[in-house]
């Protein structure tokens, strides 16, 4: 069993973290951590955020890149780290598309906003899109309830107000259909549709139902109903990401240089996708406008708390960092089941006198793995504190 405290322990031995943790504590950033490599930024990322006790914000440059950290993180925090996708640029406009994108962000924003996600990954183009303010997207999230008094044309009202779609058969998340005094509807949010029955203006029963064979399978009190898109050209006022968070948190960016060329790469797909639709007659000249641009979106992390990774050391404009410091990592390379790899590659950070700690998916696969590595005359202990036993030695320490 994982003890998150290890990965703790190990950076509080590394002093340019410290440093860089107390710069952060105390207002002094932006600051740049160089020569980090992938393997790295997970584990930094989840010591600052949970030495300071501060929600967090990691924005890379691509989508891939957002599910790698996200992946990364998710080892030490679980449910607490959240991944924010993208949408294509067309996705804005076009009614016909596959909607588990919509529906992945509408979940992720909610949880974000309830303070269910202690840290979120994005790529730039996830965190530049303009978003409805955060508290109209809260009041367009409806619960209903058996014995709720409301009418059937009130409820529906609340439907088509929140973009639900009516149709013969509910069979897919945002539509919605009556059939005398029942109303199925399928929230974009929910991982199931329901079936309300009413009796004059009341809610007499809510049922989940099967949406392949109709039929019903469990009675609940409650559901919510979520909007089934976000708003791109609905209000005059918008918030970024940045307010959805309960509080001001911590902002990571991997590779400034290369969120730049992503924006810019973005904006100019996005400007050609609008410029065919525009002269379709599908879209109009108005809903233009839904992205920050880079200045609003780079003025607003630096009057937060801002660490930088960086591969190599070189400029981050149009950031000005107060503190740099070199923190050297890099990636293992795979052994592919082969312990003379493994064990070739021991030898050789041994003899450079570093400590090796190596973790097991179990107790008994650490136990066989230093009885191999003995075998292959490379000293190795199992230990459940092997932190403290081998700190400063040249040894290898196995954890199941």
């Amino acid at each position: 069993m994982k003890d998150p405290s290890i990965f703790i322990q190990i950076l509080h031995g590394i002093p340019t973290y410290l440093q860089g943790m107390q710069d952060l504590e105390t207002g002094q950033s932006p600051i740049v951590y160089h020569e980090m490599g992938d393997a790295s930024k997970a584990h930094v990322v989840y010591g600052l955020v949970e030495d300071l006790e501060r929600h967090a914000l990691v924005v890379t440059h691509s989508d891939d890149q957002a599910k790698k950290i996200y992946g990364d993180l998710s080892y030490f925090l679980g449910q607490k780290v959240g991944y924010l996708p993208a949408e294509p640029t067309l996705f804005y406009f076009v009614e016909a598309y596959s909607p588990e994108i919509s529906i992945e962000r509408l979940r992720i924003l909610r949880a974000l906003e309830a303070g269910e996600k202690k840290v979120l990954v994005v790529s730039i183009q996830a965190l530049m899109k303009k978003l409805p303010p955060k508290d109209e997207f809260s009041e367009g999230w409806k619960s209903f309830e058996v014995g709720q008094i409301i009418g059937m044309e009130e409820f529906q009202d609340c439907l088509i107000q929140n973009g639900y779609e009516r149709v013969e058969e509910v069979e897919s998340p945002g539509q919605y259909n009556v059939r005398g005094g029942i109303v199925d509807v399928y929230p974009m949010a929910q991982e199931s549709p329901y079936r309300v029955e009413f009796f004059d203006d009341e809610i007499d029963s809510i049922r989940s139902f099967d949406p392949l064979s109709q039929r019903s399978i469990d009675k609940v009190e409650r559901f919510t109903l979520s909007p089934t898109r976000e708003a791109f050209n609905g209000p005059s006022s918008y918030d970024s990401l940045l307010e959805y968070f309960p509080q001001d948190p911590l902002i990571f960016l991997d590779q400034p240089h290369r969120i730049k060329e992503k924006y810019d790469g973005v904006v100019l797909e996005f400007q050609e996708d609008f410029k065919g639709l525009l002269e379709k007659g599908e879209v109009k000249p108005d809903q233009w406008d839904v992205f920050f641009d880079y200045h609003t979106l780079t003025q607003g992390m630096e009057q937060k708390d801002l660490c930088i990774f960086q591969a190599l050391l070189r400029r981050s404009d149009p950031f000005r960092p107060k503190r740099i410091y070199s923190f050297t990592s890099r990636s293992m390379h795979p052994f592919h089941g082969k312990l003379e790899l493994l064990a070739d590659e021991i030898k050789q950070w041994r003899r450079r006198n570093y400590s090796v700690i190596i973790l097991a998916q179990s107790e008994g696969k650490a136990k066989k793995l230093v009885d191999e590595l003995t075998n292959l005359q490379i000293p190795a202990v199992f230990s459940k504190d092997f932190y403290r036993e081998i700190h400063g030695g040249g040894g290898v320490g196995l954890r199941g």
